[in-house]
C-alpha cells in the first residue's frame, strides 16, 4: 500500500492522473505547455506570411498586368490590394479589381491563406505568366470567389488573364 501511495499524483492523488509522470515521480510541464502553445496558436490567426520568403525585385502592379512578357521566368514581387480570397479553399486571391486584377496562385498548393484577408495589401513573389482561360476555367474562380449564378452566367467567352504563380505570400497591413 505504501508503494501506491508513492506512485499517486502528490496533486489529485489519484492513480489514474494524465498530468502524472509515474516514471519520474513528478508533474509533467502540460500546464506550461499549454501556456507556452496558447499564444502561438493565438498568433497564427494573424500570421502575417505564407510561404517562402517575399524577396526580389518588386514590379508595379500596373506593369505586371501591362507586359506579363516582360517578366516571363522571372521572380518578381508584386505588391497589391487584396480583392478576392478564394472561399472554397484559400489556395488564391487577386490584387486589383477583376477582371483587370492580378490572380495570385499559391504555387502547388503550398499554402493557403485565411477566408477573412479581403481589403488588406499584400506582396507575393512568384513567376508571371499570361493566359486564356476557358469558359469554364473562369465560372470556376468565380464560384469559388462566391459569385453568384447571374455573375457566372455573364462569362460565355475565354478571358485573358495574367496570373503570378506564387511561392510566397506577406501581408502589410
Amino acid at each position: 500500500l505504501t508503494e501506491l501511495n508513492a506512485r499517486k499524483c502528490p496533486t489529485c492523488r489519484t492513480l489514474s492522473c494524465i498530468f502524472y509522470d509515474r516514471s519520474m515521480n513528478t508533474l509533467l510541464p502540460v500546464a506550461l505547455a499549454a501556456l507556452i502553445l496558447l499564444p502561438v496558436s493565438a498568433r497564427a490567426e494573424d500570421k502575417r506570411a505564407y510561404g517562402a520568403p517575399v524577396k526580389g525585385p518588386l514590379v508595379a502592379l500596373d506593369d505586371a498586368l501591362a507586359k506579363p512578357q516582360d517578366y516571363k521566368g522571372k521572380t518578381v514581387v508584386v505588391e497589391g490590394p487584396l480583392t478576392q480570397v478564394c472561399q472554397m479553399e484559400g489556395c488564391w486571391v487577386t490584387f486589383g479589381e477583376p477582371p483587370r486584377g492580378l490572380r495570385v496562385k499559391f504555387k502547388h498548393h503550398a499554402f493557403k491563406v485565411p477566408k477573412k484577408l479581403k481589403a488588406k495589401r499584400a506582396r507575393a513573389v512568384g513567376t508571371l505568366l499570361s493566359q486564356t482561360l476557358p469558359v469554364e476555367a473562369a465560372r470556376h474562380y468565380l464560384e469559388d470567389a462566391g459569385a453568384s449564378p447571374a455573375e457566372l452566367a455573364k462569362v460565355t467567352a475565354p478571358v485573358q488573364s495574367v496570373t503570378l504563380s506564387a511561392t510566397g505570400l506577406a501581408l502589410l497591413d
